[in-house]
């Protein structure tokens, strides 16, 4: 079983879509970066034993001097099977999507303010010229967000074509405290009907995410507890009823990197174990992956895959 909390959080404080933060595909990583490969290593069970299979490449993305993803492509089988590009010229950013054959499948728009903050996504589907969807971002006087809207051709909320099997939203609208913090989160589909509300509670040393039913009742709550340095501590999931579900707890290096996440069940037994390792500069390389599996009547904990990224710097080439 894979965990549902959420230990990476990064939304304490108002979320900003500026021109530096048009992908989110560099936050995670430090110094002057020229390009990243992923691969993926799998594990089958063969003859009762766990066994390595061949590297797979996962994913190569290069950036540009200013930290900024430039293209990145995914695999599959050491297959192409997504290819993206932006392209940055005046301050302007366009990101251009591509099938695997090579024919392009969106392009994007991304206009911003006079302060630098993202305000338009224009999107276009295949080489033509015709809008598909308009994404408009609303700010307050201190930069945050508080309303995303995505419209079609005519302006209306933008309905998506094709059935998902699941509702995408078409408006998000944000709320927050006197203090700048994120108090509430709404999504909407396009016919006003309420995907899903977040209200944030905090505390000194914890938050607590609430997500409530359109009649506003809690159908679960994870609270997060942060160290004295404001690393995460642990995180835990909250039934509706206010029993527990799931914890998960965070252990750090000597140089504050989070080298294991253990993820419990409500009987505080491990079902999930994900371990890290890192370079000289503070990114990680590895990212291990292990899962609680029965096999005869035996439950033992099984790294079913992981993934180790080349980091290539700047200054090294």
């Amino acid at each position: 079983m894979r965990k549902v909390i959420v230990l990476f959080i990064f939304v304490c404080t108002a979320p900003i879509y500026s021109q530096r933060n048009y992908t989110s595909e560099e936050a995670s990583l430090y110094g002057s970066v020229f390009a990243v490969i992923e691969y993926r290593i799998q594990y089958e069970r063969k003859f009762g034993e766990l066994v390595e299979m061949p590297p797979q490449k996962h994913s190569v993305a290069a950036y540009g001097p200013d930290g900024i993803i430039r293209f990145k492509s995914s695999f599959y089988e050491d297959e192409v099977v997504s290819y993206y590009r932006y392209y940055v010229i005046e301050g302007k950013v366009m990101r251009i999507d591509y099938w695997s054959h090579g024919d392009v499948f969106t392009i994007t728009l991304l206009s911003y303010d006079s302060v630098g903050r993202l305000n338009l996504e224009d999107k276009y589907y295949r080489d033509t010229a015709t809008l598909d969807s308009r994404k408009i971002y609303k700010y307050d006087e201190n930069g945050r967000v508080l309303d995303i809207s995505e419209c079609g051709p005519d302006g209306a909320l933008w309905k998506s074509e094709y059935d998902l099997g699941y509702d995408m939203p078409s408006k998000e609208i944000f709320k927050y405290d006197s203090r700048g913090r994120l108090k509430e989160k709404r999504s909407y589909r396009y016919d006003g009907e309420q995907l899903s509300r977040t209200v944030y509670e905090y505390g000194n040393e914890f938050e607590k995410h609430h997500d409530l039913d359109a009649d506003g009742n809690t159908q679960s709550t994870e609270i997060i507890t942060f160290r004295p340095d404001g690393k995460i501590s642990h995180s835990e999931l909250m039934n509706e009823d206010g029993s527990l579900d799931m914890r998960a707890e965070c252990i750090y290096d000597d140089r504050r990197n989070q080298i294991q996440v253990e993820t419990m069940n409500a009987d505080g037994k491990i079902i999930d174990v994900d371990r890290y390792e890192y370079d000289a500069r503070g990114n990680w390389t590895v990212e291990r992956s292990e899962s609680l599996e029965e096999h005869f009547g035996v439950q033992e904990l099984e790294t079913y895959w992981h993934i180790v990224r080349e980091i290539v710097y700047r200054d090294e080439l």
